[in-house]
């Protein structure tokens, strides 16, 4: 299918966004598809199959485009937020900074909340576009970053290994662990034998 309307040059950009304003298709004089912003309805579908094809055709090459824009976006955000370096201890390799959500990252479904691990592309250009706070995020590296989820009580530590770490050695904040069960837990599968 040949597009019969497309504008080529500078202005093309104002074109389309002159027809989408006038409710009409991009590729010619038939109204805007429900399901688009830019095509009628049989510009929509020859689009999406057009849009599939070149990525069947270019998979390696699309998937490393986004993970190359995600990353650049990521540093964006990073400098956006004071640089590329931990806010709490310094550390400014790269590889082992994190954006933090400060009051934990949550995300609605169905009418509540749930906690979700890691920022997404898509969250990135929307912390980049002003969809979402800006100080509502810092920078840190890993460490920090776990310290800070076990302090905030996202995260805790069975007595038991408490005991093994500080027993080798380690060290373990008190707040940190979870309370020793009163009663002992049942054994998971107490109605199977061992063939052992």
């Amino acid at each position: 299918m040949q597009a019969t309307y497309a504008r080529q040059g500078s202005n093309h950009a104002k074109w389309e966004k002159k027809r989408v304003k006038e409710g009409l298709c991009v590729k010619c004089p038939k109204p805007l598809s429900e399901l688009s912003g830019r095509f009628c309805e049989e510009h929509r579908i020859w689009h999406n199959e057009k849009s599939k094809r070149h990525y069947r055709d270019n998979k390696t090459i699309c998937n490393q485009r986004t993970k190359i824009s995600g990353h650049r976006a990521r540093v964006r955000v990073m400098v956006a937020l004071g640089g590329l370096f931990c806010t709490w201890c310094g550390e400014d390799d790269y590889r082992v900074l994190t954006i933090d959500h400060v009051k934990g990252h949550t995300t609605p479904v169905k009418g509540r909340t749930r906690s979700r691990r890691g920022l997404t592309f898509q969250d990135l250009y929307n912390i980049e576009n002003g969809r979402s706070q800006l100080a509502d995020f810092r920078v840190l590296c890993a460490n920090c970053q776990s310290r800070h989820e076990h302090i905030r009580g996202k995260r805790k530590i069975y007595p038991e290994i408490a005991e093994a770490v500080r027993a080798a050695g380690g060290s373990i904040p008190l707040e940190n662990e979870l309370p020793i069960p009163q009663k002992p837990m049942p054994p998971r599968h107490s109605n199977r034998t061992s063939s052992c």
